[in-house]
């Protein structure tokens, strides 16, 4: 068996994000989701992110997830993101196309 360079996994989980990111409907919930997080300020991001403390269990990784976006001195943008995960109509429609998308990979 071949060894694989930690890189290459790298490149495949870039590669499988991109396969799936393509998959999303034009105009789409999760997408606009995806278009507002891009348009953040990456140095902004990186300041504030650590790793998460508990990343195997649901409460760790919500209590991570609502650190980085209710911390204090939150950007303009990054409220738009938080604003977006509000409106149970756009998680609604981000759940539906993902969910759509992983219909469409169990039955190929």
């Amino acid at each position: 068996m071949a060894v694989v360079s930690e890189n290459t996994v790298v490149i495949r989980q870039i590669q499988g994000l991109a396969a799936l990111l393509s998959c999303l409907p034009p105009g789409g919930k999760a997408r606009e989701l995806f278009t507002l997080a891009l348009e953040l300020d990456e140095g902004v991001a990186l300041d504030k992110i650590g790793p998460p403390t508990d990343p195997e269990s649901f409460e760790g990784m919500q209590a991570w997830l609502e650190s980085l976006w209710t911390a204090d001195g939150i950007t303009a943008e990054e409220q738009k993101i938080v604003d977006w995960q509000g409106d149970a109509d756009n998680m609604i429609g981000a759940v539906e196309e993902f969910d759509a998308i992983v219909a469409k990979l169990g039955s190929a």
